[in-house]
């Protein structure tokens, strides 16, 4: 809702490596969402933040009364990750 917080991800070794720095109104935790896998980054807050959280039984409520929200939710997928693929082929890392 507020507030500013770092996505990063760490290699086998521990290094960090930054993803996105997210504001207001972004959010995060849709990869895990729609794949069902578990998480592929850390979150982090920047600043003292203020986030809501929906539970999955929640997102997919609102997904199935407004597809609209699932084409943003897949765009920003989609987008987040080339960018993990990205950022990882950079670190040397192979992602699936």
């Amino acid at each position: 809702l507020n507030g500013r917080v770092r996505v990063f991800t760490r290699d086998y070794e521990g290094n960090e490596e930054e993803l996105a720095i997210l504001e207001g109104g972004q959010f995060f935790g849709e990869m895990s969402f729609l794949t069902g896998k578990s998480r592929s980054a850390y979150v982090s807050a920047l600043d003292t933040s203020m986030l809501m959280e929906l539970s999955f039984a929640s997102m997919r409520k609102l997904i199935r009364g407004n597809l609209k929200v699932k084409e943003v939710l897949l765009d920003y997928y989609r987008d987040r990750q080339r960018t993990v693929k990205e950022k990882g082929d950079k670190m040397g890392r192979v992602s699936s």
